[in-house]
This record gives structure tokens, sequence and C-alpha cells, in this order.
């Protein structure tokens, strides 16, 4: 993954708003070689060396945050009780990072410290363009997400930063708490006061008393609060008291049960004579939903004020973009949900108001405090609401008297890919006749690029574009966009977004800042430039050819570029190798040739493309032709054509291209999300192809399944059901049957021109270095395009038979599952080796099979 610094920064989530233009400089040495994803700790800390207060002439107390060294106890989950930390984790999910931020307050740590830590989080959040999910966590009461990050748990070490801290007795410093455990399928764990009038006969409940902690299981608990009660004693005693204190079960029971005298001498209270029975759970748990409230915050008055939100059921729909919402589940847990069109201030006090909430309502220091951005919601803030849509999952609904089995995987219903799918719709802030000033990054410094160069771009460079404009209340208003080539190199991208933002910090910090990839331009950045848009090949330095420096000028003086829309707003040319096998009948070519031009319509070219074509060609920047273009029709091409692209050759002139009716269309496949599941990718290019995943290109006779070099054995099985699945059920809409229907499975790097043709400006340098798929093909000697069947005998589990010999030995292929060694077996050898069929192994007991793989060596 690419390494994030300041200056390059994700900018495209912040909002429209913009992002802050000033961060914390430690945030930029998180990325200094270390890998972007994994964990990263900040430690709040006071310098002694701080501001001198010129009223009182005394040195006061600075703090700040300072990244801990990849060594640090802290990156075991040993943390210093009397600090406050901050902590990072960075995963890729797909071809994007996700990111979730916890800010971690030790029991001692001061109220300054931890105000640090609190808006310190804030600021990165905002670092990364407000994205990342923020936690509140708070010693002894970690979130199971916070302890998942460590794989040996969480500790704490007496102590803390120098400056300050004074250590105190744990025991003087510790309230006793009384915890209730209640619940039939949904079980909560909630403190309640410490008092007899708290305890009932039907729950169970834990007195933890520091060093002795006391589980009372009610006479009429049930077994699962039991157990949740056990879990939660067992984690009190190994992560808070570091496994020190000493536990005591007391199952007391109508007649004949445990002595609870210890119990209510340490609870401080005599024993009730008689003890309620406590509320039903099912009941409890209908008011526990009841109980749960949301709150709408919004400042368009100028002020945040505070609503709550009387429509039942919670739904959805209940929650507004533009706007940002308060749920409040009690002791259990508070969110701060940020629509994706929310203000600065919304977003950036979420975290804040959420705490403020939970303050003023007297809840516990210690309730979870999480801060959760549109789109990126946790099934335990979904499951508060009723009705929560997910088009992409198969509802699960059960009718009445239905029994709901005790776990069921999500799973993925192919039929939602036949769903009609609208995309957002475009907003567009104006009509592009603004102001455009466009610089390229040259050797780290800003250069102006001639007006007359607008709108000619190179994939090897970065740019900054600013573009100035009234908005529709005639004020002043700006975006800076910094797009960002392909083949640009890191420098050259961190450069572009780091001046981006010295010239937002200028302008008063009032422009909307947008990062732009090659081939994701939104609509306006493409109408700024009057629809005028060519990608060259090359950048400054690079040594590419075809460049526009005299330092790797082409000298030969040909080039040709692919003219392509998908849509209306996204038409444009841009350079490819100047061969034949460039070529697709689907789309035009602009071929220059030593002062020569051809100007080559395929067959299934679009009005608006020969249009473009016809347009463009003289705007090309260093175009250098006499006289008129030569225009040629697909199968009319002249011999100085096909001279100047090296001779005649294969081209991609399948029907999938030339048939106007058939727009293709690709998913990703992936099971990141704990299940698999089918996305698509709208407008997409060969850098939607994702290399940790499988996608699905639907061309409507031809299906491919291409395999990246990372998907792994789940994905690629799937993805074989998948792909007739996907026909079968868009069988009415479509039109076609299974039968009528070809289907390929191809590996990364193998790509056939039936394949590549459906991307613009494909690049066979990516995986291939330069050479063409009949090269591959021919260097390989084996076929890289396989059919659905053998691919799926391929990777299905026992779909495809070896020796004992190979098996025992591990010597198989990697596709092979390792733990499943004997479902690729023979019947014979199976027979032999295991000495039964497989239909009395599959009969036994999971520790007797294990057994006998073990005894044949393929456990």
């Amino acid at each position: 993954p690419t390494k994030l610094t300041m200056a390059n920064r994700p900018g495209e989530g912040g909002g429209a708003s913009g992002l802050p233009t000033s961060f914390d400089k430690t945030f930029d040495q998180g990325w200094i070689d270390q890998p972007e994803v994994g964990v990263l700790v900040w430690r709040v800390e006071n310098s002694p060396d701080g501001p001198t207060d010129d009223k009182f002439t005394v040195k006061k107390k600075e703090f700040g945050i300072k990244l801990q060294p990849k060594n640090d106890a802290c990156y075991k989950g040993s943390f210093f009780e009397g600090d406050s930390y901050i902590v990072l984790r960075t995963k890729m999910r797909g071809n994007a990072f996700e990111r979730d931020i916890f800010f971690w307050l030790g029991a001692k740590s001061s109220q300054d410290e931890k105000g640090v830590a609190a808006y310190k989080t804030v600021e990165l959040d905002e670092f990364f363009g407000g994205d990342p999910m923020q936690h509140r966590e708070t010693q002894g009461h970690e979130s199971g997400s916070f302890k998942a990050l460590f794989k040996d748990g969480v500790t704490y070490r007496e102590g803390g930063i120098a400056g300050g801290f004074r250590s105190t007795s744990k025991k003087d410093d510790f309230d006793k708490r009384l915890l209730h455990v209640k619940g039939r399928r949904s079980i909560s764990v909630t403190q309640v006061p410490c008092e007899a009038a708290s305890v009932n006969s039907g729950d169970c409940f834990i007195l933890d008393d520091f060093e002795n902690i006391y589980q009372w299981n009610g006479p009429k608990a049930s077994r699962l609060e039991r157990q949740k009660a056990m879990t939660a004693t067992r984690k009190i005693r190994d992560d808070e008291r570091s496994g020190k204190a000493t536990i005591h079960i007391l199952d007391v029971k109508d007649s004949g049960g445990d002595d609870d005298t210890p119990f209510w001498t340490a609870l401080g209270e005599n024993r009730p004579a008689e003890l309620p029975e406590g509320a039903d759970d099912a009941e409890a748990e209908k008011k526990a939903t009841a109980a749960i409230k949301l709150f709408h915050l919004s400042d368009e008055g100028g002020s945040l004020v505070q609503t709550e939100i009387t429509d039942r059921p919670l739904t959805k729909k209940l929650l507004n973009p533009k706007d940002a919402y308060i749920l409040d589940t009690g002791p259990n847990g508070i969110f701060g949900w940020v629509g994706k069109r929310a203000s600065k201030d919304e977003r950036s006090s979420a975290m804040k108001n959420a705490m403020k909430f939970a303050k003023d309502n007297g809840y516990p220091d210690w309730t979870p405090i999480v801060r959760i951005a549109q789109g990126a919601e946790t099934p335990q803030f979904k499951a508060c609401f009723q009705i929560w849509d997910d088009p992409n999952l198969t509802k699960n609904v059960l009718g009445g008297g239905s029994k709901r089995p005790a776990f069921r995987k999500k799973t993925f219903d192919p039929a939602a890919m036949h769903a009609e799918r609208e995309k957002q719709g475009v907003a567009l802030p104006d009509d592009g006749s603004g102001k455009t000033t466009v610089w390229r990054i040259e050797r780290r410094k800003m250069v102006t690029v001639p007006a007359d160069q607008f709108g000619q771009f190179f994939s090897g460079d970065s740019y900054v574009v600013l573009y100035e404009y009234k908005d529709a209340r005639g004020k002043d208003a700006a975006f800076i966009y910094y797009w960002q080539g392909h083949k640009s190199s890191q420098d050259e991208k961190a450069d572009s977004a780091l001046h981006t933002v010295e010239l937002d910090d200028k302008m008063g910090g009032m422009p909307v800042q947008c990062r732009v990839v090659q081939n994701k331009e939104p609509p306006h950045f493409y109408m700024i430039f009057k629809g005028q848009f060519v990608v060259h090949q090359g950048g400054v330095g690079s040594g590419f050819k075809n460049r526009a420096e005299e330092d790797s000028f082409n000298t030969t003086g040909t080039r040709m570029f692919h003219v392509k829309a998908s849509n209306e707003f996204n038409i444009r040319a841009i350079e490819v190798a100047a061969r034949a096998p460039s070529l697709n009948s689907g789309d035009c070519f602009i071929l220059e040739d030593k002062g020569k031009l051809y100007l080559w319509f395929g067959n299934g070219c679009s009005r608006e493309e020969r249009d473009f074509t016809k347009g463009i060609f003289r705007k090309i920047w260093n175009i250098k032709i006499s006289g008129k273009p030569e225009v040629l029709m697909e199968g009319k091409e002249s011999q100085g054509f096909w001279s100047a692209l090296g001779g005649k050759g294969e081209y991609s002139n399948f029907p999938t291209v030339t048939d106007p009716k058939i727009v293709p269309r690709l998913f990703q496949c992936s099971n990141d999300k704990g299940y698999f599941y089918a996305e698509e990718c709208f407008d997409f290019d060969q850098e939607d192809l994702i290399e940790e995943d499988v996608m699905l290109l639907d061309a409507y006779s031809d299906i491919f399944v291409w395999i990246g070099s990372g998907a792994n054995l789940e994905e690629k099985e799937k993805s074989m059901d998948l792909a007739k699945s996907y026909v079968k059920e868009g069988e009415a809409k479509t039109g076609r049957k299974v039968d009528d229907v070809s289907f390929m499975v191809i590996n990364q790097g193998h790509e056939p021109p039936n394949f590549t043709c459906h991307f613009h400006a494909w690049d066979d340098d990516k995986w291939r270095g330069g050479k063409t798929y009949d090269e591959m093909k021919a260097e390989t000697m084996g076929m890289d395009v396989m059919d659905l069947e053998s691919a799926s005998s391929k990777f299905t589990v026992g779909g495809t038979k070896y020796p004992y010999a190979e098996l025992k030995s591990r010597d198989v292929p990697e596709e092979v599952d390792r733990t499943q060694l004997e479902m690729y077996l023979s019947d014979e050898d199976f027979q032999e080796h295991l000495g039964m069929d497989r239909e009395a192994f599959t009969k036994l007991a999971k520790w007797k099979q294990q057994g006998i793989k073990k005894k044949a060596k393929l456990l």
C-alpha cells in the first residue's frame, strides 16, 4: 500500500467543507519506514520546557502526543495507568483502507491528558478526511474491538510519563461496584447501585471488591446468564487485576445451595428475608430496546441544537446524511453518528458531543462511546434499528412461531446483482465557467501550465488545479483539485497534496480540497476543461517515450490515443502503445506518424466518441501534422496506417464490443466482511481489478471470472458458483440462459484480448512487463484461460484427486485445502489409507476423524 504522509493523506473524504489545514506533525512520523497497514500508538506527554506564561512568568506544562517506537510494550497491549494513548488501526478492505481510532484513558491519567487525547483523536480523524471510526476506551472497560488488536490482551502498568504523576494505592483508589447480568438471547452486563435492593433471584450479579470478586448466581438464573457472568468475572480478574484477584462463585439455590454470606458481607448489607424474582428476561430485553433513544443534532441556526426523535420503530431512513445524531443505548454505549454531508463542525464535534451527552445524563465514566461515519455502521449500531435495509444481503425474516437458529452466517443473494442500482445523482456546483489555474509538479515545485495546455495531463505526473467561481449566493468559492497520474511517483503525489494544503492556507481555508485519481475524475473536474481531456504517457524526468520534455521526447514522432466514453462526463483520449493489438472495434483512435494523422473509427464506436475525436485531435499537445487527417473506417485501413503500427495484426473486434446494446458490468467478489458477497464497480477501469479478490466481468455472451494473485480459496471457489447463479437469477430480465453464455476463468496477468477490450487503455506493463497476451501464452506454453467446469473442479475442495504420496508430503498446488487433505484422495486410496469409505468416515465424531487423519499422516 501507498505510504501515507501529511502530504498525501486522503482528501476526497472530507466532505463539502474541506479538511483542516494544520495537523500535529507526529501524525506524519507514523509512516516513515513503516507499512501503513497495522497498528500505530501515540502517548500523551507533557513537555517540561513548555511556553512561559508572560503574566505569571511561570512555566506551564505543554501537553502533546508522541509516536511510540515499535518495540514499546504498548504495541503488545501494555499501558501505563497514569497515561492516555491514541491507537490507530489500519487494514485493507478491497482497494481501500479502513481505519479505527481508539483513545485509551488510564484510570489515573490526568484530566489534561484525557482532554488532549480526545481532541488529538478528532485531529487525527480529520487528517484522514473524517472517514475513520472513533472509539473512547477506558481502563478496565475496553471494548472487544480494542482488545482484539493485541494478541495477548490488554494489561496495565503502574506509573506514567514523568511530569506530575504521583502513584497511589490501588485499593484506596478503587470504588466497589455491582454488575447485573441479565437476558435471554441478548445478555447484558450493566452496573447497578451497590445495594441489596438491586439484587433479585432471577439473575446473576458480580460484586467487584478489588481483591475479591464475587459471582452471585440467583436460584432462577439461566444457564446462559451464569456462563456470561463467569466470562465477565474472569475478564475482570485477568484484564483489570492482572490475575491477582480471587474469584468466589456462589450458586444460590432455594435449598442446599452455597453459603452466600461472603457476598452480603462484602456488599455491606444484610441479606433480605425474601428476594424479588426480577423482571422476565424477554420483557427486560423489550424494555431495553424501548429505552434506546435517538437525538438529532443540527447547527443550521448557528448553534448546535439537540432534539429527540420520538418516531418508532427506529429505521435507517430517520438518519439524514446532512446532519449528526446521538444514539443512546444507556450504559451499554453511546454512538455519535455523522452523515456524509454533515457540516465540518458537526463532524469534528461528534465525539465531544457524545461525551458531553454521557456526562449530562449521569452515565459512568467507563460508558463506551463510539463515533461512526455514515456507511461504516457496526452491527451493534444497526441492531438498535428495527429496520436497516442492506440491498446486498438476503433478508432473514422469521414467520410467527418459527424457531430462530442459534447462528446463521450471512449470505449473499445473486439476485441483488440484477437490481436496478441507481448511481448517486451528479450535483455540480456550477457550469464550469469560472477561473481555472493549473500547475504541474516538477522537481518538488509547482510550475504553471499555459492555458493552451489545459486538459492535457501526463500519466507520470501530478497536478494542482485551482478553480474559482461565485456560488449561488454570489460569494467567492473555490475548489482545489490535486490530480495524480497512475505512474506518478510517490514523491510527486505527496508534493501535490502538500502544495494543495499550502494553497488552501494562503486562501484562508476557503476552498474545498479534492484528490483526483487518473480515470476516476469527478464530473465537475471534467467540466472545467470544457470536455477537452487528454492523458499522455510519460512525465517529468521519467525517461518515457512520447514525452513532453526535451530530455525524453519521442524522436520517432509516432503516438496513438484511445478515445472511449462510458457516460457523458468521462469521454477522453488516453495514449496507448502504437501497435495493432491496442485497437478496439468498439472505440475510436487517433494515430500520429511523422506529420501524418489518421482518425480510425471502429464499427462499434458511438457518435459521441466520433465527434470528440474529430474535435480533439488538433488540440492534442505538441501534435505535428500537415494537411487534413485521413479518416478510416474499420476494415478500410490504408497501408500507411498499418505501417505506422508496425504491421497489420489481430486486435479486439469481438461482437461484445461492437454491439452498442451490450454494456459490460464488473463486480468485485470478496469475503472480507466475514461472508462472501459481490459489489458492482461503476465506470470501471483496469485499476478496479483488485489483486486480493476475484472479479466477475459480465459481457453478456461472455462471463469472465478474473482471479487476483492474492485471492483466497473461498473467494475462488464461491465465485465459480456465483457466475452461473448470477446468470440464472437474471434470466427473466436479460433473456439469456446458462447454455447461451460462455464462462471463462482467467488469472491475473494472463488476460486475453476479449477481456481487455472492455477496459479503456489497457496497460500491458501493469502485470505482464509490456508483453502481449500471445507473447505471454507462448512463454508459458500453457492454457491461461480455463472453462468454468475445469476451474471449479480445480478450486473446489476434493474436486481434483491427487496420489496419497503427494498429499502426505504436502507437495500439492496452493489451491489444495491443507485442512481437508483426505477429500483429495481417490475412493481407492481413501479406503486403503483411512480404513473405511467416505460415508462411514463422515458419520464419525470430529475428534475420531482427526485421530484417523493423524494416523494416516494427513492431519
